[in-house]
């Protein structure tokens, strides 16, 4: 009796179903509260004060998952309740819609819906401790774009990127400058990690000055001055107006004792340094950059 119960209360439930299938096809439906006020438009209508409508909860395994929702239909709707790591199909807990492109097959994935606040736009740039693509956001290491999945492709040329995406490895990202000498695009590269001063980095000012000082004391100590000799008048010049030098005399003058000379000049000096170069960076905090393309 309880196999044949159970029987016939499936065969109701069947033909219930069935009904209200039936019937829903024609007639608005509503759950909830006030079930006889029911709006028009709506082929399915739920009203709570106090309740919510709770969507069916499946784990994904990528925006490209066809079968954990085996074969989904266009624009289902599912949470999404898993997290995965494995690149540019990374999906999230939320909720997503199936988007099945009948034109091209292949670009058909789950599209996550966002909170217009909290939305990351294509081009949007963030800084961040991942290592690989994730979410739509993609490494700014200098790849081809054409290793890139497609919407990702189409994406850096819409922002203006041809051939390769910017490396912004071992770089600090400025503002564009508003000045045109020169003018500057989105995406280039400048500066440098050292800097080695030159002579033209000095300031453009001379250095002046005297020098002054005493010279070492060599001690007591005498020279010697030779003069001529004067002879006799018989050894002027024809007409006696010049010395006839035949011979000179040495003399010695006497000692002045130990002592010392001034002296003034100029001087050049060497700055002793080596040339080494510096260190041009302001202390820093290691992370990648990524860009928001697609996802």
């Amino acid at each position: 009796m309880k196999k044949i119960y159970i029987q016939a209360s499936i065969l109701i439930s069947l033909f219930s179903m069935t009904g209200i299938a039936a019937l829903a096809q024609t007639t608005a439906q509503k759950i909830g509260t006030n079930p006889t006020s029911k709006d028009a438009s709506a082929l399915l209508e739920l009203e709570a004060s106090n309740k919510g409508f709770l969507m069916p909860r499946v784990a994904l395994t990528g925006l490209t998952d066809v079968s954990t929702v085996n074969t989904p239909a266009h624009a289902i709707m599912v949470y999404n309740t898993a997290t995965t790591n494995a690149g540019s199909n990374d999906v999230i807990p939320g909720f997503y819609y199936y988007n099945k492109d009948t034109n091209t097959p292949s670009n058909s994935k789950w599209v996550r819906l966002y909170d217009s606040q909290n939305r990351s736009l294509e081009g949007d740039l963030k800084n961040s401790f991942k290592t690989a693509d994730h979410s739509g956001w993609f490494l700014l290491d200098g790849r081809a774009i054409s290793s890139l999945p497609q919407a990702a492709q189409d994406a850096a040329k819409r922002l203006g990127f041809t051939n390769n995406l910017p490396d912004a490895r071992d770089r600090f990202l400025k503002t564009k400058s508003a000045s045109t000498n020169p003018a500057e695009s989105l995406g280039d590269k400048g500066g440098t990690n050292t800097l080695t001063i030159a002579q033209a980095n000095l300031p453009n000012i001379t250095f002046s000055g005297t020098i002054s000082g005493t010279a070492l004391s060599a001690g007591a100590h005498t020279h010697t001055v030779n003069t001529p000799l004067q002879m006799n008048d018989s050894d002027r010049g024809v007409n006696g107006s010049q010395w006839s030098v035949d011979n000179v005399v040495s003399s010695t003058t006497s000692s002045s004792g130990a002592h010392t000379h001034n002296l003034s000049g100029s001087a050049s000096v060497p700055s002793g340094g080596s040339g080494t170069t510096l260190d041009n960076r302001s202390p820093y905090l290691v992370v990648n950059t990524f860009i928001f393309l697609a996802n």
